[in-house]
C-alpha cells in the first residue's frame, strides 16, 4: 500500500510538473541576481539564508547524479551597497526590502487560503526544483518565503497532519530552507509548532523503518538522504534557535530518530557517506543537547567568599558561571564564544583563581569538560591556543604592572633588565614618555592614533643619517606585526591598559605635520619620536573609552604613560584561528570528518588488518564512491617506460583489494612498496595519515597522489587545498607540483621567494586581470567607499572635539545638553570674553566669602545658578560636565566605529566575491595555516573536496582544524610525528611538561593524537591496554625507505626512532667527507660558557671556545673545494650562539641565515637596545658579504629554524633505482 501510494505520489508530482513546465513558470532559466545577501549578512532580516548546511552534502548528491543538483560551490552572494540591512526603526519595512527577481513566485499566484497536501507539496517541490538552477537568485527565491504570505504557508505546512503514506523521502528539507527568519516560524511560540511537526517527520521514518518499506524507486532518493535531511533539519533548528537546546519533547523526538536509524550500524556506515554525515549531525545534535542539559540543571552560588575559593589541585573549576565560586573575571565564560581574543583589564588584574584550561585527559573522559564532541574538541584548543598567546601578553602585563615602580620610575636598567628577564613569559621593548598626540579617522582602519615618545637610548646622540639607519634596520614598531599596548598603572585603582598595533612607520617626516615643531616620524629628532598606531581588529568599548580616556585627561597630568611592545607575539598569527575556533563552536555543522577527530564515547570495533596490525576501518571519501581512476599520471618506472606495453592498467577503484592495488603501483612505477601503500591508503580512506622519516619521499607521494587527482578530472571536485604551516614549506610543495607539470596553480597569502612562485599568487593574476570583471561591481565598490568616507569624517569631527580640551569639550556638550547653564554662564562675563566657561570655572562665587554648608549632590548645583557656587562646586560640576561630554562622544564614537567595521566588511566581501572567480580556473590552492584563518571570509567559498596538508606534525591541531573547510571529505596528512613537534610559548602546556600538574598537550599535532588514537577505555586506564580492542590503532602509512643519508649515520635514527628504516642501495655509494677521516664523531670537552653579561641579563648562551673550532672546521672544509654553495651547515641551539658564530664568519664566507633566525637575531640585539654599539646592529643584518666568494656559502641556523626548511627541501626524482 505504502510502496503504491509513493509512487502514484511520484507520478502525479511529474504530471504537475510538466503541467508547470507548460505554463512556463518553471522551466525557464533564470537571471542571477548578484546583490542578495546571506542570512549571516542581513542578522535575520526576510530573505536572507541563515545557515547553509555543509558542502558536503551537496557535493554527494551531486556526485551521485541526483537530479535536485546545488548550485555550483554554494557560494554566498555577496551584497551590493545599496542593499543595506535595515536599521532597528526599520523593521516593520523589511518585506520591501527584497530585491525584485526574474523568479516567478508561485506564492504570488492566485490560491485558496487553505490548501491540500497535495498541493502544499506542489508548490514547496516547484520552489526547491527553481532554486536548483536559479544561481545567485536563489536568495531571493527564498526571500519570498520570508514575507507575509510566504510565512503563512510555512506555518500550513509545517502544522499540515500528513498521512503516513505521504512521500517522506521528497526533500522536504532543502540547505535554501535553512533560513532564520523561516526557521523561527518552523519553530513557533514555545517550539510546540516545531516539536509536532518533527514529531510527524520522525514517525514516518519509523513507520517505514518498522514495516520495511523500500522507498527507492527510480527518484534517486534514498532512505539514507532523507535521514540526513531530517538530521540536518533539526541540527539547524537547535543552532538557530538557542532555546530547542532545552526542549525536553525535541530532545525526545532525537532519541526516536536515533533509536529508528541505522547510525548504529558502523559496518553499514562506514560504507555509506549519507549514513556517515548523518552519523556526524546526529552527534553534534546529542553533544548540543548534553550541553543544554549541564547548563539547565546548574544552579550558581552567590557571594561566595575569596577566602573560601580554594579547591584541591586534582578538582577540576569549570568556567564562568559553570563553577560554583562564579565568573573569576569579565572574560571568564562557558561559551567560548563570548571570550575576548585579548585579555581585558580585569583579566589582567585578578589572578587569584587560575582560568580554566582542559587537560588533553578530558577529551576522551566523561569528567573534566562542560562541553560534547565536536564542542569540546574546539573548546580546549580554543582555551589551550590564546592560553598560549593571549595568556603570555596577560602575564607579561601583569609583570610591568607588578613591578611598575622600578620599571617606570628606576634609574638602574640592569635592575628593570633582569626583572624582566626573571619574570615576564616574552620579551618586551618599554618605551618611555608617551604621550597621545593624535585621534584621527581612517577611511579604511577607521582610526588612528599618533602616539610621541621618547627617542630610543641608544641612538639619541646619533646623527639623523644614522638614526633613519637603525629605524630603517630595525624590526621594532613594524607595520602591521607585534602587538603593542599603552599602559598607565600610577594609580592602582585607575589602571589603563589599551592594546594596539602599528598603523604607519613613518622614517621621513609626515607632509601632513601640523606645525614645523610637532614630532612626525621616527628620526627627526633626536630626543623624541613619533608613531602612528591603530586598535586591534576587534576593539571593545573599554579600548575606546581607555584611549579617549588618555587623550583628553592624561596630558593635562604627571601621570607617567608608556608604550610597550611585544615583538613576539605576532597578533595577526594567532587571531585569526582563535576567530575561526569560535565560529565553528557557534555553528559546528562547517567542521567536516568529526567522526574521527573529534572525541566520542565509543569508536566502531570492527577492525582491519591492512598493515598487519588492528585498524580502525574508515570509510572512503564521498566523492570516490563508484569512480575508477585512472593511475598512469604516476611516473612510470625506468625499466617499463612503454605505457602501451603495460599488460595491466593501473588503476584504483575503493573496493578493490589493498594489497593487489599496491603491488601493480609498485612494480610499474618510480613507487616503493611503502610508498604505493602510502598512496593507496590514502586515496582509500577519507582521512589518511603517511608517515616516514626524512629523506623517505612524503611530498614526493603527496605530489603524485595530487597529479592522479587533478589527471583524472573528477567532475565537481574543485581545486586541491594545499596547506602548510610556514611559508618555506608551501613554496617547496607548491614548487614540486609545478615541476610536475601541474601549472593551474594559485598562492594565497605573503610573497614567495621564488619568482615562478610568485607570478602565480592571487596579486598576480589580479595584476594581470586574469580574474573576469563582475557587472556592477564597480558601481557597489565606489557607493561603498563613498560611505566609508562619510563614516570617516564623522569620525574625524568627534576626534577634533576631543582635540578642545576641557573647556572646549565642556562648552559643546552643554549647548547640546544644557543650553540654560550655557546661557547663564554666557550672561555672566563681560562682552568679548572668548572663554566664558574658563572664566565661570575659575572664580569665587558667593558661597566661597559666606561660608559653605552641607556639600551638594551634583542634582542640587544642576537646579541653582551656576554663578551662585563655590569655587569646590563649580570644580566638580566642571569635572560632572566633562565626564558626561566624554561618556556621549565615546558613545557616539563607539557606534561608528562599528558603523565603519560593518562596512568595512561588506567592502572587503565585494573585493572577495571578485576574487573567488579564480577557483574556477585553478586545479590546485596554496595556503599557509594562518593566512587560510586570516582569509577565512574568501576560503570558505572554495568549493574544494580534497585537503593535502604537509608536515602536519608541526602543525597545532587548531591550525588544522581551521583548515578543515565546509566542503572537504577528503583529508591527506602527510607528515612525521617523531620530529619536531609544533612550536609554542607556554611550556606548561607541552607534552614534555614534566612536573606535577595537569597535562595540556598543547603542541601535540593532529597528525600524532590520530597516530596514537586508541578507544577510550585505552585512555581512562592510564594507556594501558587491557583488551585486545584497546590495542586497535589508526591506519597509518609508513615510508620506510631513506635516501638521503648513508647507512653510518641513518643508523643514529635507525636506533632511536626507526627500527624498520632501511637504506637505499645507493646511500652506501655517498662519498666521504673531503678533508675528514670520519663521516661522524663527537667532541667531549671541558670549556665552559661564556659568563652571562651584567648589563644584558636577556643575552642568550654563548661559547667562544667552540665557535672558534666550528671556524676553523668550516675554513679547513671550504679549503677543500669540494663543496657547493649551501652545502655546509652549521648548526646550534641558541640564538646568542647564533650571534656570534655570525659576527665572526661573516669575513670568511658567505652566509646563508633563514628568516625566522634572521628575526630572533634582530630580536636578541635590541634587547639590548640601550647598551650596545649602535653599528653592530645595522651591519648585521646583511645575509653576505661582498668580498666571500659564492663557492663558500655556509648555511648558519639554529637547530629548530634548519629543521624546519630542511625538511622542505626537495627529494628529487626518487627512482627505486636511484638515491
Amino acid at each position: 500500500m505504502a510502496d503504491s501510494t509513493i509512487s502514484a505520489t511520484r507520478d502525479a508530482r511529474t504530471a504537475r510538473q510538466g503541467k508547470h513546465h507548460r505554463r512556463g513558470g518553471r522551466g525557464q532559466k533564470h537571471s542571477t541576481n548578484q546583490g542578495q545577501r546571506s542570512n549571516d549578512e542581513q542578522h535575520g532580516v526576510a530573505g536572507a539564508i541563515a545557515g547553509v548546511p555543509s558542502e558536503r552534502t551537496m557535493n554527494i548528491r551531486q556526485d551521485r547524479g541526483n537530479h535536485r543538483s546545488r548550485r555550483g560551490g554554494d557560494r554566498r552572494a555577496t551584497a551590493r551597497p545599496n542593499d543595506r540591512p535595515p536599521r532597528s526603526d526599520e523593521n516593520n519595512k523589511t518585506t520591501s526590502r527584497i530585491r525584485p527577481s526574474p523568479y516567478r513566485n508561485p506564492l504570488a499566484k492566485s490560491q485558496p487560503a487553505k490548501l491540500s497536501p497535495e498541493q502544499l507539496q506542489d508548490i514547496l517541490e516547484g520552489t526547491l526544483s527553481d532554486i536548483n538552477r536559479a544561481g545567485s537568485s536563489a536568495f531571493s527565491i527564498v526571500g519570498s518565503w520570508a514575507t507575509e504570505t510566504g510565512l503563512a504557508r510555512i506555518r500550513e505546512i509545517v502544522e499540515a497532519d500528513f498521512a503516513r503514506s505521504y512521500s517522506v523521502t521528497r526533500l522536504m528539507f532543502d540547505p535554501h530552507c535553512d533560513v532564520g527568519t523561516i526557521f523561527n516560524v518552523i519553530y513557533g511560540p514555545r517550539g510546540d509548532r516545531g516539536v509536532a511537526f518533527f514529531r510527524q517527520v520522525v514517525g514516518c521514518l519509523v513507520h517505514l523503518r518498522d514495516t520495511n518499506t523500500d522507498v527507492d524507486h527510480g527518484d534517486g532518493i534514498k532512505y539514507e538522504e532523507v535521514l540526513l535531511h531530517v538530521t540536518e533539519a533539526i541540527l539547524s533548528t537547535i543552532l538557530q534557535i538557542q532555546e530547542a537546546t532545552f526542549k525536553s519533547e525535541l530532545k525526545g523526538i532525537v532519541d526516536d530518530l536515533q533509536s529508528c536509524s541505522p547510525l548504529g550500524e558502523m559496518e553499514r556506515v562506514l560504507t555509506n557517506p549519507n549514513l556517515c554525515l548523518a552519523r556526524e549531525n546526529m552527534l553534534k545534535i546529542q553533544d548540543i543537547f548534553g550541553t543544554g542539559d549541564r547548563i539547565a540543571a546548574y544552579v550558581p552560588k552567590a557571594d561566595i567568599d575569596l577566602s573560601e575559593q580554594q579547591q584541591p589541585q586534582h578538582e577540576v573549576d569549570p568556567p564562568g558561571d559553570l563553577s560554583k565560586f562564579g565568573p573569576r573575571h569579565n572574560n571568564d565564560h562557558a561559551s567560548i564564544s563570548n571570550i575576548n581574543i585579548l585579555p581585558t583589564l580585569s583579566e589582567i588584574l585578578h589572578s587569584q583563581r587560575l582560568d580554566f584550561l582542559p587537560t588533553r585527559d578530558s577529551l576522551y573522559t566523561p569528567d573534566g569538560h562542560h562541553e560534547k564532541g565536536v564542542r569540546r574538541l574546539l573548546d580546549t584548543h580554543f582555551r589551550l591556543l590564546r592560553e598560549d598567546t593571549s595568556g603570555i601578553l596577560r602575564d607579561a602585563v601583569r609583570v610591568i604592572l607588578d613591578h611598575w615602580e622600578t620599571l617606570v620610575h628606576g634609574a638602574r636598567w640592569q635592575e628593570k633588565k633582569k626583572i624582566l628577564r626573571t619574570h615576564s613569559p616574552t620579551p618586551v621593548r618599554i618605551y618611555y614618555g608617551a604621550q597621545i598626540r593624535r585621534v584621527k579617522p581612517d577611511r579604511v582602519k577607521g582610526m588612528e592614533i599618533d602616539v610621541e615618545f621618547d627617542q630610543v637610548a641608544r641612538i639619541k646622540n646619533m646623527t639623523p643619517w644614522k638614526r633613519k639607519h637603525y629605524w630603517r634596520e630595525s624590526r621594532a614598531l613594524n607595520e602591521g606585526g607585534a602587538l603593542l599596548a599603552l599602559i598607565d598603572a600610577e594609580v592602582e585603582k585607575d589602571t589603563t591598559v589599551v592594546f594596539l598595533q602599528v598603523s604607519r612607520r613613518y622614517i621621513e617626516p609626515m607632509m601632513e605635520s601640523n606645525t614645523e615643531k610637532e614630532i612626525s616620524d621616527l628620526v627627526s629628532d633626536a630626543k623624541r619620536a613619533m608613531i602612528r598606531l591603530r586598535l586591534t581588529s576587534s576593539p571593545s568599548r573599554g579600548d575606546l573609552d581607555g584611549i579617549l580616556s588618555l587623550a583628553t585627561n592624561h596630558s593635562s597630568s604627571n601621570r607617567p604613560l608608556i608604550l610597550v611592545e611585544f615583538p613576539a607575539l605576532l597578533y595577526n598569527l594567532f587571531e585569526g584561528i582563535l576567530r575561526c575556533l569560535q565560529s565553528l563552536y557557534a555553528d559546528p555543522r562547517y567542521l567536516p570528518l568529526t567522526s574521527w577527530i573529534a572525541p566520542q564515547e565509543r569508536y566502531c570495533m570492527e577492525t582491519t588488518t591492512t598493515f598487519g596490525y588492528k585498524a580502525f576501518p574508515i570509510h572512503s571519501p564521498a566523492y570516490l564512491e563508484n569512480l575508477t581512476l585512472d593511475l598512469s599520471s604516476v611516473s612510470v618506472a625506468g625499466e617499463i617506460q612503454d605505457k602501451d606495453n603495460i599488460a595491466t592498467p593501473l588503476t584504483f577503484s575503493v573496493g578493490r583489494d589493498f594489497k593487489a592495488m599496491s603491488e601493480e603501483l609498485f612494480r610499474q612505477t618510480t613507487l616503493d612498496m611503502g610508498q604505493a601503500q602510502a598512496m593507496i591508503l590514502a586515496l582509500k580512506n577519507h582521512l589518511a595519515l603517511i608517515q616516514g622519516p626524512p629523506g623517505t619521499g612524503k611530498s614526493y607521494v603527496g605530489i603524485q597522489i595530487a597529479k592522479c587527482l587533478i589527471a583524472n578530472r573528477i567532475p565537481l571536485l574543485g581545486p586541491i587545498l594545499c596547506v602548510c604551516y610556514t611559508n618555506h614549506a608551501l613554496d617547496q610543495f607548491l614548487q614540486g607540483l609545478l615541476d610536475s607539470g601541474i601549472s593551474k596553480i594559485v598562492r594565497i597569502g605573503s610573497r614567495s621567494a621564488s619568482p615562478a612562485l610568485e607570478s602565480l599568487s592571487l596579486e598576480n593574476y589580479k595584476k594581470q586581470k586574469k580574474i573576469p570583471r563582475i557587472p556592477g561591481q564597480g558601481r557597489s565598490i565606489n557607493l561603498l567607499q563613498k560611505r566609508l568616507d562619510d563614516l570617516a569624517f564623522r569620525i574625524g569631527e568627534i576626534c577634533k572635539q576631543l582635540e578642545n580640551g576641557i573647556s572646549g569639550i565642556v562648552s559643546a556638550s552643554l549647548r547640546r545638553r544644557f543650553p540654560k547653564h550655557d546661557i547663564q554662564i554666557t550672561e555672566g562675563v563681560l562682552i568679548g570674553d572668548k572663554r566664558p566657561l574658563d572664566t565661570w570655572s575659575q572664580g569665587n562665587g558667593p558661597g566661597d566669602l559666606n561660608g559653605n554648608g552641607d556639600k551638594r549632590q551634583i542634582e542640587q548645583l544642576l537646579s541653582v545658578d551656576p554663578w551662585t557656587l563655590t569655587n569646590e562646586e563649580r570644580t566638580r560640576l566642571l569635572r560632572h560636565w566633562h565626564e558626561s561630554a566624554v561618556n556621549d562622544l565615546t558613545f557616539e564614537l563607539d557606534n561608528l566605529i562599528r558603523q565603519h567595521a560593518e562596512e568595512k566588511r561588506w567592502y572587503t566581501a565585494l573585493f572577495n566575491k571578485a576574487d573567488a572567480q579564480i577557483f574556477n580556473q585553478v586545479e590546485v590552492v596554496g595556503v599557509t595555516t594562518t593566512g587560510l584563518a586570516n582569509n577565512a571570509d574568501l576560503l570558505r567559498s572554495l568549493p574544494a573536496k580534497v585537503l593535502i596538508c604537509e608536515e602536519a606534525g608541526e602543525v597545532l591541531e587548531s591550525h588544522i582544524l581551521t583548515s578543515f573547510l565546509p566542503s572537504i571529505q577528503h583529508a591527506i596528512l602527510i607528515g612525521d610525528h617523531l620530529q619536531l613537534r609544533p612550536k609554542i610559548s607556554n611550556q606548561r602546556l607541552s607534552i614534555e611538561y614534566d612536573q606535577s600538574g595537569p597535562k595540556y598537550n598543547l603542541d601535540e599535532s593532529l597528525f600524532e593524537r590520530m597516530v596514537n588514537l586508541r578507544p577510550p577505555d585505552f585512555h581512562r586506564s592510564g594507556g594501558q591496554a587491557t583488551s585486545a580492542v584497546d590495542s586497535v590503532r589508526f591506519p597509518l602509512a609508513q615510508l620506510d625507505s631513506q635516501r638521503r643519508m648513508h647507512p653510518s649515520i641513518a643508523s643514529l635514527v635507525r636506533q632511536t626512532l626507526y627500527p624498520d628504516l632501511c637504506d637505499h642501495p645507493k646511500t652506501s655509494s655517498y662519498d666521504e667527507v673531503a678533508g675528514l677521516k670520519r663521516r661522524l664523531f663527537w667532541l667531549d670537552h671541558r670549556n665552559i660558557e661564556d659568563p652571562d653579561d651584567p648589563e644584558d641579563p636577556m643575552r642568550s648562551k654563548t661559547n667562544t671556545w667552540e665557535a672558534d673550532v666550528v671556524i676553523a672546521l668550516v675554513q679547513h672544509l671550504c679549503k677543500q673545494e669540494r663543496y657547493s654553495p649551501g652545502e655546509i651547515a652549521i648548526l646550534t641551539p641558541y640564538i646568542g650562539q647564533l650571534r656570534l658564530l655570525r659576527n665572526r664568519l661573516e669575513g670568511i664566507v658567505d652566509l646563508i641565515i633563514a628568516e625566522q633566525d634572521l628575526v630572533d637575531l634582530d630580536d636578541d640585539s635590541e634587547a639590548d637596545m640601550h647598551t650596545s654599539d649602535s653599528t653592530s646592529l645595522t651591519s648585521h643584518n646583511r645575509r653576505t658579504v661582498e668580498k666571500a666568494r659564492l663557492s663558500e656559502q655556509v648555511r648558519l641556523a639554529t637547530v629548530d629554524n634548519f629543521q624546519v626548511s630542511s625538511l622542505h627541501q626537495p627529494e628529487g626524482q626518487l627512482h627505486k633505482d636511484s638515491p
